[in-house]
């Protein structure tokens, strides 16, 4: 196997001085222009490979990337969350899968621990990492959105994102032991209420398509708001966030009562 960075070499060219398999990261973007520059300027000194696939920005999201020497940006019609994810795999060439979303960031204390690990990666473990999410100028310690461990670096080989609409996992090939890495994911979630609804609005029109017919949708649809404000509030002690965990617990489940009165609309008119 010829090494990383030699004359006709078809692996990521390692940028770092850390021995072990390569990485490539692997983030799917549209219209992205406010956050992929904090995202990639968290990775680009020692990542050796970033992996972009965009779903038609008409931003300047093609030409922040395209700053980036180490980065690739494929151009890509918009199959669904794991589809373009599993694109964007198939197009890398590291050992190992740093799969990111573009308002996410490597902290330094991540960063750290992933070095730290990446001499004894063999392709046998994937690894969590705590994600921490910002609502305006806050960090989320509650509201049932922290701890919030997500399987995010794990083995090219064999792994792949499952087809569910929202939500989606990457699933391991078989025998991969799964471990906790230290350190935050950052998420910067959401700057305004706005932008939360407006999400919002988008996840449950995909979340109605995954939910079955039936009767009683819009009853079982307030019942499940209701359940999930609580969750969020009372259970998860949202009211420790303040003002933003009160806005987590009402738009969570608004998000849930839009899914299951868009899954009613969509059934009367079949």
């Amino acid at each position: 196997m010829m090494r990383a960075g030699a004359a006709g070499s078809t692996e990521p060219r390692r940028r770092g001085r850390t021995p072990g398999m390569t990485i490539s990261a692997v983030i799917i973007t549209r219209n992205e222009e406010q956050s992929i520059g904090r995202c990639l300027g968290a990775i680009a000194d020692w990542i050796d490979e970033i992996i972009v696939v965009d779903s038609g920005s008409t931003d300047r999201t093609q030409a922040i990337v395209e700053s980036f020497p180490m980065a690739r940006f494929i151009a890509a019609g918009w199959d669904g969350y794991g589809a373009n994810k599993n694109r964007g795999n198939e197009a890398a060439r590291g050992d190992y899968i740093l799969s990111l979303d573009a308002d996410e960031e490597v902290s330094p204390e991540l960063r750290a621990a992933i070095l730290a690990v990446r001499p004894q990666l063999d392709g046998t473990t994937a690894f969590a990492m705590n994600r921490l999410a910002r609502y305006g100028e806050r960090w989320i310690r509650h509201s049932g959105w922290y701890p919030d461990w997500q399987l995010r670096l794990f083995p090219r080989a064999g792994s792949r994102w499952n087809a569910a609409l929202v939500h989606e996992r990457v699933e391991l090939a078989p025998g991969v032991r799964r471990e906790r890495l230290s350190g935050h994911l950052l998420h910067h979630a959401y700057a305004t209420v706005s932008e939360h609804i407006a999400k919002a609005n988008a996840y449950s029109s995909l979340r109605a398509r995954e939910l079955a017919g039936g009767r009683w949708l819009l009853l079982r649809g307030v019942w499940k708001a209701k359940v999930r404000f609580l969750k969020h509030y009372l259970v998860g002690r949202g009211f420790l966030d303040g003002y933003p965990g009160l806005m987590i617990a009402i738009v969570s489940a608004f998000t849930v009562f839009a899914a299951h009165a868009k899954a009613r609309e969509m059934a009367t008119r079949r």
